[in-house]
């Protein structure tokens, strides 16, 4: 069998995922291809590491019509089994014109309305939509998808490759974040609020920062303003075979998060024993920390509640360690890879699905998503915007 998983591959979550589906799924004897297609795609495909795994089909071809048919000619060419789409635009409006017997997936990759319009773009063209939370999917089905068409698959890690000797009795407390340096996603300028409260209160601690992104010169800035260093808080980006060893030297992970389509990083660090400290993103990350058992979850923004739960960690070595072998537990049982490739390979088996309209369409009838447009939302300023989800996600833990 053969799988082509089509991804801009730019993101750290998105490229670790399709790692994790390649290595699992190899092992049964199924080949996963990273796709993407179009000259803008291929050029931020290029920024990625090398990856022989990862390929540009058509990466001069500016015209989507002109892309989208090449794609298709690979895929037949190739003789792909099953096309996942995730956030190639060319690919998700390629999907109607595939052959009937491609197994097609859309996947979501973020609990945002833009990211439920591309994941179900032609959705009677699809065989499934794969959801990696219960956020994703009970949303899906409050947009009008049908219940039957989804399924929930969350992302997972090889939890061997995160195992790792650690002590809980060393101080300082070491404390770290791993993630892209963005502001309006990440709420990364939280981090030195967080830490300030905690010199205020006289805790020893360590700041490692990793990570890379639009926001890293405005952090550096905001760090060397404050007491702490920044030479020594930014270590810079962290390939994706150095995860493990930096999760490692971390006690405490800092998810200061305003909205994620899973958080695969927090899988990643109780993996390696690390206790995550995190948002409530309500059906994301509260359905994979339990708080007070795995980890600590905190309001969205709420510094002073996440200065406090790293307080009570720094100060007991016994809460330390049962929450770290807790995480640990819990990502065996939970989030382990070889579920996550079970699943997909089960999923792939069963299609198509009943209903679902005969494949390829007529050429005459291409179009790109309209979600892939300009929204009004550009227009809004991203410190309104934060402000805004994080009142939307305060109002929505009511509605749960």
């Amino acid at each position: 069998m053969r799988i082509a998983l089509a991804a801009m591959p730019i993101e750290s979550g998105v490229y670790s995922h399709f790692c994790t589906l390649r290595d699992g799924l190899a092992r049964r004897g199924v080949e996963v291809v990273g796709v993407s297609v179009g000259r803008r795609t291929a050029e931020e495909l290029d920024a990625m590491m090398p990856d022989p795994s990862c390929l540009g089909i058509a990466p001069d071809e500016v015209a989507g019509f002109l892309a989208a048919k090449a794609f298709v000619e690979w895929v037949s060419d190739t003789r792909v089994n099953c096309v996942i789409s995730v956030a190639d635009p060319v690919i998700n409006a390629a999907v109607p014109f595939l052959p009937e017997s491609i197994v097609c997936l859309g996947q979501c990759y973020h609990n945002t309305s833009h990211s439920y319009r591309v994941s179900a773009y032609a959705r009677d063209a699809l065989d499934y939509i794969i959801a990696t939370t219960p956020r994703q999917r009970d949303d899906l089905r409050r947009l009008g998808v049908w219940g039957e068409m989804i399924e929930l698959i969350p992302h997972s890690v090889d939890s061997k490759s995160f195992r790792a000797q650690r002590t809980f009795d060393s101080l300082p407390l070491r404390i770290g974040y791993l993630g892209r340096l963005d502001e309006y996603q990440k709420g990364i300028m939280n981090i030195p609020r967080v830490a300030e409260i905690l010199a205020e209160r006289g805790i020893e601690f360590d700041l490692r920062i990793a990570g890379s992104g639009p926001d890293a010169g405005a952090l550096s800035r905001r760090l060397g303003g404050s007491a702490l260093s920044p030479a020594g808080a930014l270590v810079g980006s962290v390939t994706l075979a150095c995860v493990p060893g930096f999760l490692a030297s971390v006690d405490v992970l800092l998810v200061p998060s305003r909205f994620e389509g899973f958080g695969i990083v927090l899988i990643e660090a109780m993996a390696a024993g690390a206790t995550p400290v995190a948002s409530r993103i309500q059906g994301v990350t509260d359905f994979i920390i339990e708080d007070g058992r795995t980890g600590f979850l905190v309001r969205i923004d709420d510094v002073v509640g996440m200065a406090n739960a790293v307080e009570q960690l720094s100060k007991s070595v016994t809460m330390r360690k049962t929450m770290s072998e807790a995480g640990v537990k819990a990502v065996e049982e939970r989030f382990d890879s070889q579920a996550m490739c079970h699943a997909f390979v089960e999923v792939i088996r069963k299609a198509p699905r009943s209903g679902r309209r005969a494949r390829p369409r007529p050429w005459s009838e291409f179009r790109l998503n309209p979600a892939f447009r300009p929204s009004w939302g550009v227009y809004v300023p991203q410190p309104l915007k934060s402000v805004l989800r994080g009142w939307a996600e305060w109002g929505r833990a009511f509605r749960w």
